[in-house]
């Protein structure tokens, strides 16, 4: 089985750690750092900055790692358009990951394709995995901002209020797949406020079935059926399809994974399978996990051109959750005969 998100309590006192964590324009970027103790050390941080540069508060989380330190941080350039020379320069820097006992890795402000390479570039690690993630009190739009867009939006115009536009479908060589390249595609995707990035995956790939996981929310329930409608036109397209849409709690990762294994077991020997992490941020974290047990499944990954970065999320935070693996390299073997992946 796998492990439950918690809500995070400590960071463990073992001596040898490594942190990994990225740059971002939200306040909740700093939730975590914030509350460690003077205490906790890390032998070794990395901080992940996105390129082309954008709003940042990375002199304040370079400000507040190097309290926790005992090296100089170690700055990595990761280009949202070009992230393949990343994933190189970040498997250099976790050649030797085993002589840390556990890895702490903050996917707060994260990009979600970014969250996919740290996790498959970490799965030889043979100690402890930690995952970070502070989730806000409110998420943007409100919804007064999605109801006059919705009044205001022209035929055939995309709703875009979390992020706009898309520059370009990536990819990278560890998380890409050549097999059954020839066969119709199975797409699983996201759902997000941003519907260009779903419309330019379905328009690229043109997927003979497509499964879309929704964000869930029991806060703000109104989000689920509006994410859902400002999709209609996918929805509709695909409508002979009776399985489309399913539905996800931020924090139900597991859930998510044994949805992906559930549409994978079923079309893997006649479909090439496509899958793009463009939902939750947690969710992302699934297809990682996914992707490594599962070799010929193919990520592609739209990258946004901007964000709205005013109200994108609120700076107080709801909850902060940690999910751990012991030994991550044994736990996904674990999972791999668990779920019997091997055909």
């Amino acid at each position: 089985m796998l492990p439950l998100m918690k809500e995070y309590k400590n960071v463990c006192d073992s001596e040898n750690k490594l942190l990994i964590v990225s740059e971002g324009f939200e306040a909740r970027a700093l939730e975590w750092l914030k509350s460690l103790k003077d205490t906790v050390t890390f032998e070794k941080v990395i901080i992940c900055k996105y390129e082309p540069a954008r709003r940042s508060r990375y002199s304040e989380i370079l400000m507040l790692v190097k309290k926790h330190t005992k090296k100089e941080p170690i700055c990595l350039s990761y280009n949202r358009f070009e992230p393949t020379v990343f994933e190189g320069t970040l498997r250099e820097e976790l050649v030797d990951a085993d002589i840390y006992t556990d890895i702490y890795i903050d996917i707060t402000v994260m990009s979600k394709l970014l969250i996919m390479i740290v996790i498959n570039e970490l799965k030889k690690y043979q100690n402890n995995l930690h995952f970070i993630y502070s989730e806000p009190v409110k998420w943007g739009p409100s919804k007064e901002q999605y109801e006059r867009a919705m009044k205001e939006r022209k035929n055939g115009s995309a709703i875009c209020l979390s992020s706009i536009g898309v520059g370009d479908i990536v990819r990278t060589p560890a998380l890409s797949s050549v097999v059954m390249q020839k066969n119709p595609a199975v797409l699983i995707a996201g759902l997000s406020f941003n519907e260009q990035i779903v419309n330019i995956l379905v328009n690229d790939i043109s997927p003979e079935k497509i499964f879309l996981i929704n964000q869930g929310c029991q806060r703000d329930g109104w989000r689920e059926e509006a994410i859902e409608e400002i999709h209609r036109g996918i929805l509709d397209e695909y409508s002979y399809q009776s399985d489309v849409i399913s539905k996800f709690l931020l924090a139900d990762y597991d859930k998510v994974f044994e949805y992906l294994v559930k549409v994978y077991k079923r079309y893997w020997l006649t479909n090439r399978i496509i899958i793009s992490p463009t939902g939750y941020k947690v969710h992302a974290i699934a297809f990682a996990l996914i992707k490594i047990c599962c070799p010929d499944i193919h990520v592609e990954y739209p990258t946004p051109d901007s964000y709205l970065f005013d109200g994108y999320s609120s700076d107080e935070v709801q909850c902060v959750y940690e999910l751990s693996f012991s030994d991550f390299e044994k736990s996904l073997k674990e999972i791999y005969k668990s779920y019997e992946l091997g055909g």
